[in-house]
């Protein structure tokens, strides 16, 4: 599926659209260029769950963590582990955290990432962005199925 974003409040609408069908223990990975919209869709997400907090990248820290009352946001930048295994993740896999990973090409522990979502997003101009979404693993199919009967 390809979402189009011409501004960030689409962006922002598409990320509140996928929180509601997202629950504690789901992974989404978000790929793209610099200045492709990865952190402002965690925003969206963050807003979207009742998260209060400014939300940052997490590049220099790699992780950021936000309470919402139905689960917590884990927000891990992998920008700066290139080829490299980030092993504090699986302290976060459990049903109390929803994770995004900003750059998550950039870590060889990709076994986790046997089932997922995954989002590219493909800078077009300065308000334009596409959003492929890719779904891996039975629940994430079904997710996306969801999504899109609900477009």
């Amino acid at each position: 599926m390809v979402y189009q974003s011409k501004m960030v409040l689409n962006t922002y609408n598409l990320a509140k659209k996928l929180s509601k069908y997202l629950k504690g223990g789901d992974i989404v990975l978000l790929n793209g260029d610099l200045g492709a919209g990865k952190t402002t869709f965690v925003k969206g997400f963050a807003k979207a769950i009742g998260i209060k907090d400014v939300v940052t990248s997490p590049t220099f820290t790699l992780l950021k963590t936000y309470k919402a009352k139905l689960y917590n946001l884990v927000h891990i930048d992998a920008y700066r582990l290139v080829e490299d295994s980030f092993a504090e993740i699986y302290d976060y896999l459990n049903d109390e955290n929803v994770i995004f990973i900003e750059w998550s090409s950039c870590l060889t522990n990709n076994e986790i990432f046997k089932e997922c979502l995954e989002i590219n997003i493909e800078y077009v101009n300065e308000n334009t962005r596409n959003f492929i979404f890719n779904a891996k693993g039975e629940r994430y199919l079904k997710i996306l199925k969801e999504f899109l009967k609900n477009d």
